[in-house]
């Protein structure tokens, strides 16, 4: 699915337009039994590299 991520100054400057395909993921904030059920993604903007997918880090424990 197409994923676009602008950014725009005060002054309506736009500071960032980048556009990338993602890839939804199904989740369920509540548990698996339990709705609801959305579907969602995460990217990160990098400069000079434009829009990547998110992936959080892992939890230290």
């Amino acid at each position: 699915m197409p994923g676009r991520f602008t950014v725009t100054a005060p002054d309506g400057h736009t500071l960032l337009d980048d556009r990338t395909e993602v890839t939804l993921e199904r989740s369920t904030p509540n548990g698996g039994g339990c709705p609801p059920v959305v579907w969602q993604a995460a990217l990160r903007a990098v400069p000079g590299e434009g829009l990547i997918p998110y992936r959080p880090l892992p939890r230290r424990t």
